[in-house]
């Protein structure tokens, strides 16, 4: 007896629920409400419900450095190989560097202006001083006995110490500058090496891309689970005052982001030469 293998594979197809709204906008705006009601009304289901973020959070720093590693050092070689890779490098070296001084400026005078972190409450203060403890950031002051000598840093010192002496280190230990600097360089020494033979690294590196783009795909899918849980907790332990104490930072933050975002799309209409709707579309 033979068996058709197509029709065999149709016959058992997994009918996959819609979870698609998931993704919706709403759909975050629902779990922040929700997050609000259990972080301040029933502050022990947001303890327990504390692990499943921190595990969600760890999932999503898990895919940080491969994807930056990934992307950096195959971009980088592949616009090493192009026929107009001296022309690119010239208008990166300008544009990246103009950009970034417009953007960070823009961003000062407005944040001057607007003042978000101004007319905080001393409660305010204690409680952000308590959430950046529970970062994880160490300080040590040393009250009696001599200060410390402070030791000055060049910028010599300070290129010197991007170059990762070990980078399976920089890697663990999550040091995102070494990483970078590392993929640059390989990225370059690949794309000089004009050789078949450094395809199969190339293909790779893309595949390394691609698998971890694919799991922060499937993560975005539950992320308004995994931020219900975080923020319920930290409003369990540090109240709705903390919140209420950041809105002014989010609505300059948004104002700031939305300005910039309408400054680069009219660049990109003014370089594209079509129509505003299509490279709105695009």
């Amino acid at each position: 007896m033979t068996i058709n293998p197509t029709t065999k594979q149709q016959d058992v197809s997994l009918h996959v629920p819609a979870i698609g709204w998931l993704r919706s906008p709403w759909s975050i705006l629902v779990s922040v409400g929700l997050a609000i009601y259990v972080g301040t009304a029933h502050k022990e289901i947001a303890v327990m419900l504390a692990p499943l973020g921190s595990f969600y959070l760890g999932l999503l720093k898990m895919c940080v450095l491969p994807i930056l590693l990934a992307a950096i050092t195959t971009s980088i070689g592949r616009l090493m190989r192009s026929s107009d890779a001296a022309l690119y490098i010239k208008r990166i070296l300008v544009v990246f560097p103009l950009g970034l001084v417009v953007t960070s400026g823009f961003t000062v005078l407005i944040a001057t202006l607007a003042g978000p972190g101004r007319n905080l409450s001393t409660k305010t203060l204690k409680s952000l001083g308590v959430l950046v403890i529970d970062s994880g950031i160490d300080l040590e002051m040393t009250l009696t006995g001599p200060l410390p000598e402070q030791v000055s840093q060049g910028i010599d010192t300070f290129l010197i110490s991007l170059v990762p002496d070990n980078i399976f280190s920089a890697l663990s230990q999550g040091d995102t500058l070494k990483v970078l600097m590392f993929s640059i360089i390989v990225g370059t020494s690949l794309g000089l090496i004009r050789d078949r033979v450094t395809e199969p690294c190339f293909d790779i590196l893309e595949a390394i891309y691609r698998t971890f783009n694919q799991l922060i795909n499937w993560l975005t899918i539950v992320l308004p689970i995994g931020l219900f849980s975080l923020l319920a907790y930290q409003l369990s332990q540090q109240g709705l005052d903390i919140m209420l104490s950041m809105i002014n930072f989010v609505l300059t933050a948004l104002i700031i982001s939305f300005v910039i975002y309408v400054l680069s799309t009219l660049v990109v209409w003014q370089q594209s030469k079509v129509s505003l709707l299509k490279v709105l579309a695009a």
